[in-house]
């Protein structure tokens, strides 16, 4: 065990001792095991390089391991053989061009083992992958980027000029890579299917209403950014030969057809067949209003499902943002079923609208203003996770808690029993569940191996430190002080005595993302240490010291 998480989980494990309930506080919190669906939980959580793959017990049968240098990016996928499909950037990105949340940068297969089967990486001034993919059945794999479009190309599209407040403007693409012959085999753009209606004198200018297979340019609901778009979830339906795309800032979902060139996307062809969930981008007359609060996680339920299915062309999906600050997955039905043709206008499409599945006590950890998803399992019920609070619940069919489950990561390292975590301390994109008898587990080695709060992985990466053989150094917290605690600017450590004139390690320690900010090492530790808490970010950090027989630990919060 890494020494640096050792610290943080043996300080939890102090700090937070006496906060121990009957009930877990993290890993496995409920578990009716003869209603919840049996399977395996695959899950991919932010501020680590670990994908993770639990029974509905909280047990560890298998995980992926990975480069210390590389963090989510976001989504992951277990394909039918074995293989992991997974979005990865580097954790380092202070120098990238682009950035906004969800970035990505590399969409890598890996056999079960963890070895590199196919590579595709697309991060550089222009453009960036983000969020992300969907495996097809032929072996490609859809990913969304992110492409720059400069003001000027953007102005002469006709994008309003006021609300290009970077000299920039993110078009959105979908790209179908090839990974066998590793290259890209279709493409479609956003940005070849815009309209605007604020300057006749220049392109896409049209009637907004009379065109809503058309993007309108310049509707903006972040203030200018050039992450105009934010598409953040993709899903491709076999039958029907099209992809489903989430558009966080337009507050809907939007269906493009596949079976068309990539020359046949650039033109009308390749405008929307199908959107939902704010009539409002289009600037709709009648008095439907916004279903859709920046959705994650739209899925067609049955991507084989036929015309006839109950579930043909069905899609869920997980709401965010509800205006009564509550989230939940709903049910849509985007396809009339007497017709087989999608719905044509507003009033049709909200009464569209089959169920929503709302956590029962509607407690807050089951709020998240970003991530999540929701999946429809096979006997009916559906899986929730909570995305900004790592928080996975299952849903009967009557709407009952079955199974729920806290990750028990805190800024991407495990944290023990008893730990109190709260939102944004284990954010997780997304946890999808696989059946027992999925073909990728055939031959397996699927034992349980450990709780995951309580697991050890072999072979881990030390990031530098050495491994702690024994637990027993000598525990000098109650001589460490810091003072003044809140600090604003400048605050000085008291040194316990164990440690002055000693080669020793001075850390702090974000407890919000669970990153190192300050490691300074002394061959001789002066009795008082001053440190600049200007330069840091309000919140609380955890300030050690230690050495090879000691170690002293303390709560530091800066304020503003």
């Amino acid at each position: 065990m890494r020494r640096l998480q050792f610290l943080i989980a043996l300080f939890f494990s102090a700090f937070f001792f006496s906060t121990v309930k009957a009930q877990n506080t993290v890993g496995l919190i409920s578990h009716i095991t003869d209603e919840s669906y049996s399977g395996y939980n695959l899950f991919y959580s932010h501020n680590q390089e670990k994908t993770l793959l639990i029974d509905n017990e909280g047990q560890v049968v298998h995980y992926w391991d990975d480069n210390n240098d590389y963090r989510p990016g976001n989504s992951v996928y277990l394909l039918a053989n074995g293989d992991l499909v997974r979005c990865k950037r580097p954790s380092n990105r202070s120098e990238d061009a682009i950035w906004a949340g969800g970035g990505g940068a590399i969409v890598e297969i890996v056999d079960w083992e963890g070895n590199a089967k196919a590579f595709y990486e697309l991060n550089n001034e222009n453009a960036r992958l983000h969020h992300d993919v969907v495996p097809m059945e032929n072996g490609n794999i859809l990913m969304i980027a992110w492409s720059k479009v400069d003001s000027t190309t953007a102005a002469n599209a006709g994008r309003d000029p006021q609300i290009i407040t970077q000299s920039q403007v993110w078009s959105e693409k979908i790209l179908e890579w090839d990974p066998v012959a590793d290259e890209i085999v279709w493409e479609w753009d956003a940005f070849d299917h815009i309209i605007q209606d604020r300057f006749p004198e220049r392109d896409n200018y049209g009637i907004i209403n009379d065109n809503k297979q058309k993007i309108d340019v310049n509707y903006d609901e972040h203030d200018g950014h050039p992450d105009w778009l934010h598409i953040n979830s993709i899903d491709y339906n076999e039958t029907l030969d099209q992809i489903v795309l989430s558009v966080p800032y337009f507050n809907e979902f939007w269906i493009i057809d596949h079976s068309i060139s990539t020359n046949e996307a650039s033109g009308d062809a390749g405008d929307l067949v199908y959107r939902w969930g704010n009539p409002a981008t289009y600037q709709s007359s009648t008095a439907v209003g916004q279903s859709l609060f920046f959705q994650h996680d739209v899925n067609w339920v049955n991507a084989n499902a036929q015309l006839g299915d109950e579930d043909y062309g069905q899609i869920l999906l997980f709401n965010n943002r509800l205006p009564n600050q509550t989230s939940v997955a709903q049910l849509i039905a985007t396809i009339d079923p007497n017709t087989g043709e999608y719905f044509v206008d507003e009033i049709a499409s909200e009464q569209a609208l089959i169920e929503t599945y709302a956590h029962p006590q509607t407690p807050d950890i089951a709020y998240s203003t970003g991530l999540s998803s929701a999946q429809r399992l096979p006997n009916g019920n559906h899986l929730i996770l909570s995305g900004r609070y790592g928080y996975a619940y299952e849903l009967n069919q009557i709407g009952e808690l079955v199974w729920e489950y806290r990750i028990p990561l805190l800024g991407g390292e495990l944290v023990p029993q008893g730990t109190e975590l709260s939102v944004n301390n284990n954010i997780t994109f997304r946890m999808k569940r696989f059946p027992l008898d999925y073909a990728a587990f055939e031959g397996r080695d699927l034992s349980q191996k450990g709780l995951l709060e309580e697991f050890i992985f072999e072979n881990d990466e030390n990031d530098g430190e050495d491994v702690v053989t024994s637990v027993e150094r000598e525990d000098f917290s109650q001589e460490l002080t810091i003072q003044p605690n809140p600090a604003i600017d400048e605050y000085f450590i008291g040194i316990p005595v164990t440690f002055v004139n000693k080669h020793a390690e001075l850390k702090i320690i974000s407890i919000a993302t669970g990153k190192l900010i300050s490691n300074s090492k002394f061959e001789q530790l002066p009795q008082r240490v001053s440190m600049n808490g200007g330069q840091m970010t309000p919140g609380i950090y955890l300030v050690i010291v230690e050495n090879e027989n000691g170690y002293a630990i303390k709560k530091l919060l800066i304020s503003k």
